[in-house]
């Protein structure tokens, strides 16, 4: 996936929320308008690297640092490794869905 492709599922989705949100849809047309939006969500996180290159070299120095801890047998690349795995939609999307999916047992 492109950037600009990125970009333009982010506004679809944006948009289909909006519509979502509204209380004028038919029970049928907003089931298919839910699962569009979650597969469309899905395809949001399905990649391991984010697109911004901010995100990116952070994600890539926490490696790094972490790599280097791993060389001196230092066990706290562990927990750098884990806060730059945050950085990946993919984990974040799976973290969230396993806690949503969590929390409706709650409810």
């Amino acid at each position: 996936m492109t950037r600009n492709e990125y970009e333009e599922l982010q506004k679809t989705v944006a948009e289909l929320e909006v519509v979502l949100a509204s209380n004028d849809l038919e029970k049928h047309k907003r089931e298919e308008l839910t699962l569009l939006h979650a597969r469309m969500c899905g395809a949001l996180v399905s990649m391991w690297l984010p697109f911004s290159n901010i995100r990116r070299a952070i994600m890539f120095i926490l490696f790094l640092i972490g790599l280097r801890a791993f060389m001196n047998h230092n066990n706290i690349f562990f927990l750098y490794w884990f806060i730059a795995s945050l950085y990946s939609p993919r984990v974040m999307g799976a973290l969230s869905f396993n806690f949503g999916r969590l929390m409706n047992k709650f409810n």
